[in-house]
């Protein structure tokens, strides 16, 4: 099965097509770049202003972006979507981050990272789509592909390498022996753990029952010269576990699946606007689809209001 947009119906239509970079001439006497503008605000990385600067032609697409909005739109799938388009992005700057790959060993473990992050994002959101009532044809077709892609042995098999890897890794021991500015990384060999002697010491002054959940790993990833030496020399120690894992990253460097990018940055596209939208509904705004008819070009609106205004003065009373 192959999937080619979240925002066109058409897949020859939406291939073709040239997103515009800059806004029609007519949005600024309708206050729209302002909309807009209000819209995108905060997706700027995403860039997806060329998505409303760019008009429809064809009645079926906006039929199509209607029944997708309308899925979106509801709280668990919104909520779902904004949490792996979050996860996606945080799995490519993993790796991308300038401080993350200063040392061999370092930017190898967080592409490792960055490609279960990846994994997970999209096994969580298979799961969530295969639950949720969806009415719209974009979504459902997603649906099917991603579950197809999910269940591909090059998906099974990638995530299933990633995560063994990992646990590889996680069960390395090793000890180091600190004698002024020289420090020794040998195989470790059931010696104390002073962590745990730490813990014994301070025993005598606890005063009640807590839960001694101790971190002494850093928590922002990032290595100096010293512990990039450590590593390099357990990376010596343990030779099958690092060359295992400079393979699978080797030979896995374009494990992202084209169609969940451009989807992951397409649906940017409506959550930006559900997201502008609740803030009018929360002050009792009504928001609608509109109905289109083709046998009539007459227009008519009940209890319509100017969004831009409506903007300006909820911002005044806030």
């Amino acid at each position: 099965m192959v999937f080619y947009s979240i925002l066109s119906s058409e897949a020859d239509g939406h291939l073709n097509r040239e997103f515009a970079q800059r806004p029609p001439a007519y949005f600024i006497d309708l206050n729209l770049d302002k909309i807009i503008d209000a819209i995108t605000a905060g997706h700027e990385p995403d860039d997806i202003k060329p998505f409303f600067y760019t008009p429809l032609k064809y009645l079926e697409d906006i039929y199509y972006r209607q029944d997708i909005m309308q899925d979106v739109a509801k709280s668990d799938l919104y909520q779902a979507l904004v949490e792996y388009t979050a996860g996606i992005k945080r799995s490519v700057q993993l790796v991308a981050k300038p401080e993350n790959r200063y040392y061999h060993f370092q930017q190898q473990r967080w592409a490792l990272e960055g490609m279960l992050l990846y994994c997970q994002q999209v096994t969580t959101l298979s799961d969530t789509l295969e639950k949720a009532a969806l009415s719209s044809c974009g979504m459902m077709n997603f649906k099917h592909y991603l579950a197809q892609y999910t269940a591909g042995a090059a998906f099974t098999d990638l995530y299933a390498a990633a995560k063994t890897i990992k646990n590889k890794l996680d069960h390395i021991q090793y000890s180091l022996n600190i004698n002024g500015d020289t420090i020794v990384v040998a195989h470790y060999e059931q010696q104390p753990n002073y962590s745990d002697e730490i813990i014994n010491v301070f025993e005598k002054f606890k005063q009640r029952d807590v839960t001694t959940d101790l971190a002494f790993r850093r928590r922002d990833g990032m290595m100096n010269h010293i512990e990039a030496q450590i590593l390099d020399c357990v990376a010596r120690l343990f030779p099958a576990e690092f060359t295992e894992l400079d393979s699978f990253i080797e030979n896995n460097r374009g494990y992202h699946d084209p169609a969940l990018d451009k989807f992951a940055h397409e649906i940017q596209f409506y959550l930006a606007v559900v997201e502008y939208i609740k803030k009018f509904q929360q002050s009792g705004l009504p928001f609608c689809i509109p109905e289109i008819l083709t046998h009539n070009k007459d227009i008519s609106a009940g209890g319509a209001f100017d969004l831009a205004l409506a903007a300006t003065v909820l911002q005044r009373l806030c």
